[in-house]
């Protein structure tokens, strides 16, 4: 990218992160202190709220890229680069049907009683939807999760990182890992750990294939992996707990 556009890139970035460590963390309190006072609108204005901040974030962020110079193609809005597919088709293929996998398992433990089998890593209680209007807009959530977060956090952010930083592809890789688990500062140590590993991965995938696609599929299967198990409402939860 053009100086200029480095510049808008680190404003931007900086400008999210920031959100991400001060606003995100309080806001989620907000939110579970609401749920947990009988508030059944919470969640949902949680999704809707989430739909809007990250799509906005990503489209500022591919609006930089293209007035920087760089193409739809090359930010990764293509098919994957000759040959890198088939190099990982098995990964990507025995990581779809794990996730799928563990699905099914959480679907038959949930139908026969028993305790939630979908490994959710982190504080994501309050974030999980309860009845069919918070899982429509939870479905919504994780699509847009699964193109945004992937648009700002490994096409932007590692075109801004490879730019700036020495050290070349590792580096960049490490330090968008940091910044997509601050980004998840809200779930918890736990929930920062895995989210910066998966980082990891998804930003390796994107940088080798040169393509978003195969990591926003990825993604959106993660997150709605938490689709697959009926979560008890708050109702029911303080009914027990009482």
């Amino acid at each position: 990218m053009k100086t200029p556009a480095l510049i808008a890139a680190g404003l931007l970035l900086v400008a999210v992160v920031l959100a991400d460590l001060t606003f995100s963390p309080r806001y989620m309190r907000r939110v579970r202190a609401a749920v947990m006072s009988g508030d059944r609108a919470a969640r949902t204005r949680m999704y809707r709220l989430t739909v809007v901040v990250t799509w906005w974030a990503a489209l500022g962020a591919i609006a930089v890229m293209l007035g920087g110079g760089r193409s739809a193609s090359e930010i990764g809005f293509g098919p994957p680069r000759v040959g890198t597919l088939e190099r990982y088709a098995a990964p990507l293929a025995g990581a779809v049907l794990a996730i799928v996998a563990a699905g099914l398992a959480a679907v038959i433990a949930s139908r026969r009683g028993r305790a939630r089998a979908v490994p959710l890593v982190g504080d994501v209680d309050v974030i999980l939807p309860r009845g069919r209007t918070e899982r429509r807009w939870f479905t919504l959530v994780a699509i847009t999760a699964g193109i945004t977060e992937e648009v700002f956090y490994r096409a932007f952010a590692l075109t801004f990182l490879l730019a700036v930083l020495p050290g070349g592809r590792w580096s960049a890789l490490l330090v968008a890992a940091v910044l997509f688990g601050a980004a998840h500062l809200y779930q918890g140590v736990g929930g920062v750990a895995i989210t910066a590993v998966l980082a990891i991965l998804l930003g390796w995938l994107y940088l080798d294939t040169g393509s978003l696609l195969p990591g926003m599929v990825l993604h959106i299967l993660v997150d709605l992996r938490a689709l697959l198990v009926r979560q008890p409402t708050e109702t029911s939860r303080r009914a027990t707990s009482n």
